[in-house]
C-alpha cells in the first residue's frame, strides 16, 4: 500500500477520535437504501420428519445456536431436498428485513464471473491489466503482468490495496493498479476484498451494465430477488466483496442455486462445470482462517463438496451436497472468518459423519414443540432459569413508569466529539460520520418513554420498549437505517438510577449498547458500547486500515500499536457527560 493512502487512513482514524466537523476524507453519498417493504417470493416449505430430520433435532440445533451468545444469532434458515424446514428470527430481529452480507457477496461476485466464463467473455487466464488499458501505466503493466483472472478468482493476487481504498480513494481500480503487489500473483493465499471488487469492476466492463443490472437480467430476476441493494464505490462500480442486502430467503436460494450446480426452475444460471470447479481447493488459506481451503471467491467446509458463502462477524450460507442441505444465518458476532462457534455447532449436527435419511416417521408432538420454540425466539421470551416472575415484571414495570416520568422534559447537552448514534463499524465501511451526539432529550407520552438524539441537524426520535423492542429508524446524513430499541431501568451498586438502552441495527451486523446514569439533576454520563465487541472492531479495523504499516504512521514510534488500539477504544467505547439545560437558557437560546 502506498504510503499517501496510509497516511490519508491515519488521518481518518484521527479526525474520527477528535472534535471535527469534517471527518470523512471522500465526499460523503448516501450509500444504503431505505428498506423496501414487500414480501420476498417464498421457497416451499415441509414438516422436517418429511425429508428426514426429527424435529426434536432441530430443535435442539436452534436452542444451542440461540444460547451462544458470542455468536449473537440475528436469524437462520434451514433447508432440506429444496424445502424450508425451519426458519426463526432471534428477537429483535427480524428475518424478513434484509441484512448486511459483508463478505458473503463475494461469492455472489464469483458466480456472476462464473456465468461470464461460461458465455466466452471472460477466461480465468485473462491478464487484469489487458482488461483496463486506461488505467494501467507502463510501470502497472511491468508490475502487474502476471496477474490473472483467476488469482483474483483464488484470493492469490498479492495485491497490497485492501478496503482502505474505500475511505481514501475515489477510483479504486487505478489504486489497485498503481499499488505494489506484495508477492508474485498466484504464489500463496491473501484474502484480500479489493480482489472481488476488480472482478465486480471487469463484469462491469466486460457487460456494458452494472452488477446490479447484471444480477437483475441472469441471477436475481429468474430467481426471484426482488429486493436487494448493492452498494457502489465512487465511481459506480459495485463493491463486489461487501455492501451487498439481502432477504434471508433469498440468501438461501442463493444456496440452494449452488446446490442444484447452478440450475433454477429448469434453467442453467451459472454453468455446472463452474460451480464444479468453485467448489474444488484452488488456494491454501492459513489455519486460522479455515480447515479446509479456499475455492473461487467462496470457503470450503467440512463435508466433500460442500461451500461456505461467509462474511464479517456471522453472516453465512451453508451448501452441503451430500446432506441435499442449505444453511443460511444472519449474526453479530466476534469472528471475523470462516471459524466460529457456530460453524463448529453446524459441524457436530450436520458435518462429516452425520448420515440422515430421506424420511422419519411423522411426529406432530415433536413438531409442535419445535414450532413453539420458534415462536417464543422470535419473542425473545425462550423459557429458563431466571425468567422474570409476575411480581419482578410489575417491578420493572412501576420502575419504568417512575423513571421515566422523573426524565420526562429534560434535555441533556454534550460537547460533540466521537460519540454517536451509527455504530462505528457502519460508519467506517459506509464512510457516513455525523459531528457526534450535541443533546439528549427524554419526553413521555401515554406512560411510553422516547429519547430523541440529536446530532447536528439531525434529530432521532425513539421509542424506548420496554416489555419488547421497540421498531424505529436512525437518519445519519439522509442515510436511514431501521433499529429496534429495547430498555430496562435499573440501579447501580450507588443506588444511582441506570437507563440501558441496546438499539439493534436490524440491518447491520451491529447493535449500539448505551447506559445513561443520572448520578445527579443537573448531569447524565453516557456511556456507549457495541456488539460485535471492541477487540473484534478493532481487529476489523487494523485488518481494513492497513495494518502494521498504518501503525507506523500513527506515531511514527515503537508506540505506533499501542495509540491506534487506544483510539479505536475510544471510538468503540466513548464516554460523555451532559448537563442539563435549564428553561432559561432555552429562553435565551430562542
Amino acid at each position: 500500500m502506498d504510503i499517501r493512502t496510509v497516511r490519508r487512513a491515519a488521518e481518518l482514524l484521527s479526525r474520527l477520535s477528535g472534535r471535527r466537523q469534517e471527518v470523512a476524507v471522500l465526499p460523503m453519498r448516501v450509500q444504503k437504501a431505505p428498506f423496501p417493504d414487500g414480501p420476498a417470493d417464498a421457497l416451499p416449505r415441509a414438516v422436517p420428519e418429511s425429508v428426514g430430520i426429527q424435529s426434536g433435532y432441530l430443535q435442539e440445533f436452534l436452542k444451542q445456536a440461540a444460547a451462544d451468545k458470542t455468536e449473537n444469532l440475528h436469524s437462520l434458515t434451514v433447508l432440506r431436498h429444496g424445502k424450508v424446514i425451519a426458519a426463526c428470527s432471534f428477537a429483535p430481529f427480524d428475518r424478513d428485513v434484509w441484512h448486511v452480507t459483508h463478505s458473503l457477496c463475494k461469492t455472489v461476485t464469483g458466480l456472476c464471473a462464473g456465468i461470464l466464463i461460461g458465455d466466452g467473455l471472460l477466461s480465468p487466464g485473462e491478464r487484469v491489466v489487458d482488461l483496463f488499458p486506461e488505467k494501467a501505466s507502463p510501470l502497472a503493466r511491468i508490475r502487474w503482468r502476471g496477474l490473472l483472472v483467476r488469482h483474483l478468482l483464488n484470493m492469490t493476487s498479492g495485491a497490497s490495496l485492501n478496503e482502505v481504498a474505500s475511505v481514501t480513494q475515489m477510483d479504486w481500480v487505478r489504486g489497485f493498479l498503481d499499488s505494489t503487489p506484495q508477492f508474485e500473483p498466484g504464489r500463496e493465499f491473501q484474502y484480500n476484498s479489493m480482489n472481488s471488487y476488480m472482478l465486480s469492476a471487469i463484469i462491469c466492463k466486460k457487460t456494458g451494465k452494472t452488477l446490479t443490472e447484471f444480477l437483475e437480467a441472469r441471477l436475481f430476476g429468474p430467481m426471484g430477488i426482488r429486493n436487494f441493494h448493492w452498494e457502489t464505490c465512487p465511481l459506480g462500480i459495485e463493491k463486489g466483496g461487501w455492501g451487498l442486502y439481502l432477504k434471508q430467503e433469498d440468501m438461501a436460494k442463493l444456496g440452494l442455486l449452488v446446490l442444484r450446480r447452478g440450475e433454477w426452475a429448469g434453467r442453467a444460471l451459472v454453468p455446472a462445470d463452474y460451480i464444479g470447479e468453485m467448489s474444488r481447493r484452488q488456494s491454501e488459506p492459513p489455519e486460522s482462517m479455515s480447515d479446509y481451503g479456499y475455492g473461487f471467491q467462496c470457503w470450503l467446509w467440512a463435508r466433500p463438496g460442500s461451500v461456505l458463502f461467509n462474511g464479517l462477524f456471522g453472516q453465512n450460507i451453508l451448501v452441503i451436497p451430500e446432506l441435499d442441505m442449505v444453511i443460511a444465518s444472519n449474526a453479530g458476532g466476534n469472528r471475523m472468518f470462516g471459524k466460529s462457534s457456530y460453524l463448529s455447532l453446524c459441524e457436530r449436527y450436520f458435518g462429516a459423519g452425520v448420515r440422515l435419511p430421506d424420511r422419519c416417521p411423522p411426529d406432530p408432538r415433536a413438531y409442535r414443540r419445535l414450532c413453539r420454540t420458534v415462536r417464543q425466539l422470535e419473542a425473545g421470551a425462550l423459557p429458563e432459569k431466571g425468567v422474570f416472575s409476575f411480581l419482578e415484571r410489575l417491578r420493572q414495570q412501576r420502575l419504568h413508569e417512575t423513571h421515566s416520568a422523573a426524565v420526562a422534559g429534560r434535555r441533556y447537552v454534550f460537547e460533540p466529539g466521537a460519540a454517536r448514534l451509527l455504530p462505528l463499524f457502519v460508519q467506517l465501511l459506509e464512510n457516513n460520520y455525523t459531528t457526534g451526539i450535541s443533546a439528549v432529550c427524554f419526553s413521555c407520552e401515554a406512560k411510553q418513554l422516547y429519547i430523541t438524539f440529536e446530532e447536528g441537524e439531525e434529530r432521532n426520535t425513539l421509542e424506548v420498549g420496554f416489555s419488547a423492542a421497540a421498531r424505529g429508524k436512525v437518519c445519519a446524513n439522509g442515510e436511514e437505517q431501521l433499529v429496534a430499541v429495547s430498555g430496562v431501568w435499573t440501579q447501580n451498586e450507588d443506588g444511582v438510577p441506570v437507563l440501558k438502552l441496546d438499539i439493534a441495527f436490524l440491518e447491520q451486523a451491529s447493535t449500539r449498547h448505551i447506559k445513561l446514569f443520572f448520578d445527579a439533576e443537573e448531569t447524565v454520563r453516557m456511556r456507549i458500547t457495541e456488539t460485535p465487541s471492541k477487540q473484534a472492531l478493532q481487529d476489523g479495523a487494523a485488518a481494513i486500515f492497513g495494518g502494521n504499516r498504518l501503525l507506523g504512521a500513527f506515531s511514527g514510534a515503537v508506540d505506533g500499536k499501542a495509540r491506534m488500539e487506544a483510539w479505536l477504544s475510544a471510538l468503540a467505547e466513548p464516554e460523555l457527560t451532559g448537563r442539563l439545560e435549564r428553561k432559561e437558557e432555552k429562553r435565551g437560546a430562542k
